[in-house]
């Protein structure tokens, strides 16, 4: 090997030592990229970057199904269900006199701890801050999923998000403006990448993407699917993750 190629590939492998991550954040990334400003940039450093770790996120924690509970709108009248591995857990805010989203989330958590079944399926927590509505975290207690489904027999809503259980992510780049040639290069036109598309089931995936010579990334995150079993109204989650690296 010359010292040359000995170079460029030392270069190639420091390149992918140091991203800085971002969260794509597109409106519906079920679609192809919509205009040029969709995905994130890939400027780094002095340039752009020639490998962009990606990282594609269905379960917050690995091990095991997360799903978060939000009262959307508060009616202290109400009954609240949530269906955990299809057994039912309820909190009647009215007889148990809820003043809050926050009571109403606790009686959630204590009813599913009350219950043998939904107590071994899963763990609660609630947590608050002071700017932002209190939360309801499910997290399963084994690596297998789990259900999610949830009611109301009145006012009060809910906000029900669920680790999806699988999806396919497809990258697509655009390529790199040069001003001084800027009539011959595909400036502000998206491709998709040689990368096939990868499947996602169950679990995170990590992977390093060449990105020399293209401006943006574009994850297309598709087929997005829950438990069989889960409600309509649940909402499933995947977060995407890109790191475009500098070199060391």
């Amino acid at each position: 090997m010359s010292a040359f190629e000995k170079s460029v590939r030392l270069s190639l492998l420091e390149a992918g030592r140091r991203p800085t991550w971002r969260v794509q954040a597109d409106a519906d990334p079920s679609l192809v990229p919509q205009g040029a400003s969709a995905g994130v940039g890939l400027n780094v450093g002095d340039g752009n970057a020639t490998q962009t770790l990606l990282l594609v996120r269905v379960r917050r924690t690995v091990s095991a199904r997360t799903a978060t509970v939000v009262v959307s709108t508060v009616d202290l009248t109400d009954t609240y269900e949530l269906i955990l591995g299809g057994t039912s857990v309820t909190y009647d805010a009215d007889a148990e006199g809820a003043t809050d989203a926050e009571d109403i989330l606790t009686g959630l958590k204590a009813a599913i701890e009350a219950n043998g079944t939904t107590n071994a399926l899963v763990t609660a927590t609630v947590t608050t801050a002071t700017d932002a509505d209190p939360v309801l975290t499910i997290v399963g207690k084994a690596s297998s999923d789990y259900a999610v489904d949830f009611s109301t027999a009145g006012g009060g809503e809910l906000t029900v998000e669920a680790d999806a259980v699988s999806c396919t992510v497809t990258p697509w780049v655009m390529a790199t403006v040069r001003q001084t040639d800027i009539d011959l290069e595909p400036y502000n036109t998206w491709a998709r990448t040689t990368q096939a598309a990868l499947s996602v089931t169950s679990s995170n995936i990590a992977v390093q993407l060449d990105t020399a010579g293209y401006a943006r990334l574009f994850i297309q995150v598709t087929s997005v699917t829950g438990h069989g079993s889960d409600g309509a109204s649940v909402t499933k989650t995947v977060i995407v993750f890109t790191g475009p690296c500098d070199l060391e």
